[in-house]
């Protein structure tokens, strides 16, 4: 069976990429994680921001969060700025069904990767994840290294 989305190429991390799928609604977080793991993530789900950072605290090599904005108990701004406390965090992106460029800014401000919004397409969603990957790996580099990368 063909599908619409584009092919994950190999990851080229060390790990397979563990993500965390943060949103109130049962529908949203099964159906990313239905589609990450098919893809070959480690896919943990939480329905609220505090239940997120506990498990976050728990298992410290979460990679990438999906986090809603309106999130019972904590919203998801407040648990974003909570994440970022820690040392290290993962990277954090956020989905919201809510195109406001306050949100937005805060959310930027208070160090999320990218902003997303509901209804999204997969794919999108996808690439975004990789390019958290990506950036979140370049970050845990040396500066020498990023400087002087070998010729290949």
């Amino acid at each position: 069976m063909e599908s619409n989305y584009p092919q994950q190429l190999p990851f080229p991390f060390d790990e397979q990429p563990k993500l965390l799928v943060v949103d109130d609604d049962r529908e949203t977080r099964f159906m990313l994680a239905w589609f990450f793991e098919d893809r070959g993530y480690a896919v943990s789900t939480a329905k609220t921001g505090i239940e997120a950072l506990e498990l976050i605290k728990q298992e410290h090599s979460i990679d990438v969060i999906l986090l809603d904005v309106f999130l019972p108990q904590m919203g998801g701004l407040e648990a974003l700025s909570e994440i970022q406390k820690l040392k290290p965090h993962p990277g954090v992106i956020i989905v919201s069904a809510v195109a406001d460029r306050e949100i937005a800014q805060d959310a930027f401000r208070l160090g999320a990767f990218d902003y997303i919004l509901k209804p999204f397409d997969l794919g999108q969603v996808e690439s975004t994840v990789v390019a958290c990957l990506g950036h979140s790996e370049y970050q845990r580099q040396s500066w020498w290294k990023r400087m002087f990368k070998p010729a290949a």
